[in-house]
């Protein structure tokens, strides 16, 4: 990434947009592009001199956790990204305001880590499903939740009579 980004200063570029770059470069980004126009896209870095144009996390995973409530579910899996990032951490307050407001308690064995990658959510739809009495899993982004899709098929479980998945993102 920051191989691109260098070619790019040494062409003159008038700014750039970033979008999903690693985090553990942010720093390193922020100093080399402190003289450039940026705009960063998706990423909440503290602290940084770049215009940041991001998701409204904490309102959409309120959102989307009223609407299963309102569906019924009462059991409401959460698969989430790494922790420390700040769109985990807004999506939780989002799904965490929703259950208080709702009479819902907090379960925390109900919270699994994943990392935003297909591949977890098929690992850790298996253990959700095969370990916990959830009605459904919210995934943190669409890729996660097309690996609980997966999951689901290879348990043989039916989708929505025997488990329900919810995503974040609205990629294909």
């Amino acid at each position: 990434y920051m191989n691109y980004v260098k070619v790019m200063l040494g062409k003159s570029v008038d700014g750039f947009i970033l979008t999903g770059y690693p985090l553990e470069i942010a720093e390193e980004l922020n100093t080399l592009l402190s003289r450039s126009k940026v705009v960063s896209i998706d990423r909440y870095i503290e602290g940084c001199h770049f215009t940041q144009i991001i998701t409204d996390s904490f309102k959409s995973a309120y959102e989307m956790t009223q609407y299963l409530i309102q569906e019924g579910h009462r059991r409401i899996a959460c698969l989430t990204g790494q922790k420390d990032l700040y769109v985990t951490e807004e999506r939780m307050r989002g799904y965490c305001k929703a259950l208080e407001e709702n009479g819902i308690p907090y379960d925390p064995t109900l919270i699994v880590e994943g990392d935003f990658e297909l591949e977890s959510g098929v690992e850790y739809g298996k253990w959700l499903l095969e370990h916990t009495d959830a009605t459904v899993v919210f995934c943190f982004n669409d890729l996660m939740a097309q690996g609980v899709y997966k999951a689901c098929r290879i348990l043989n479980k039916r989708i929505p009579e025997d488990f329900s998945i919810a995503g974040f993102d609205d990629i294909y």
